[in-house]
This record gives structure tokens, C-alpha cells and sequence, in this order.
């Protein structure tokens, strides 16, 4: 199989978004944790990482915050990874969704 650059485009848009995010609240997960005022914080992380996909015996978030680090350092590999102009959109749309949060 082979994509185009319109492909990896598409997909580098969306990759950006669900990483931005998963960046976003694994940096701000340690302020939430030990709080019980933020259970909704707690569950739109949980939706937002995907976990809610477990129908039974879920992990607490602990488990999945020991690997948080992990994870952000395979989004930076992954970044460094993309070639020429597709590299330079993921930056570009990351940095859009940055700004978005600017006021935070």
C-alpha cells in the first residue's frame, strides 16, 4: 500500500490532535490526582486518552500515569521521525493547538 501526500497529511492532522491532547492532559494530570473536586477532570482524561475502552477490571490512572512520560517521548520521536513537509505540518498543527491553550 501507498499513500500520498495528501495521505499522510490527513492522518498527521489528526495524529497532532490526539497527541496535542494526550500531552495537554498528561502534563496536567499531577495537579488533578490527588484532588477529588476534579472527578470530571479525571474522566474527559480518561475519554480523552481512550481508556474508557475497557469493559471490565479497568487500571486506575496511576497505572497509566507511571507510563505518561513514556508515551511523550515516542510523540517526540515520532515527530523527529516525519520527513520534509509533513514534519513541518504535524509541527505546525501541534503549534496551532498550543496556541489554543496559550491563555491557560
Amino acid at each position: 500500500m501507498k499513500y500520498t501526500q495528501t495521505d499522510l497529511t490527513l492522518a498527521v492532522n489528526h495524529l497532532a490532535f490526539d497527541m496535542f491532547y494526550f500531552r495537554l492532559y498528561a502534563e496536567r494530570y499531577p495537579q488533578y490526582q490527588s484532588n477529588g473536586e476534579h472527578r470530571a477532570c479525571d474522566q474527559a482524561m480518561i475519554y480523552a486518552l481512550l481508556l474508557h475502552r475497557w469493559t471490565e477490571n479497568a487500571p486506575s490512572m496511576n497505572y497509566y500515569a507511571a507510563r505518561f512520560n513514556d508515551v511523550l517521548v515516542l510523540i517526540q520521536r515520532f515527530a523527529a521521525a516525519l520527513p520534509g513537509e509533513v514534519g513541518q505540518y504535524f509541527a505546525a498543527r501541534m503549534n496551532f493547538w498550543d496556541e489554543q491553550y496559550d491563555h491557560l
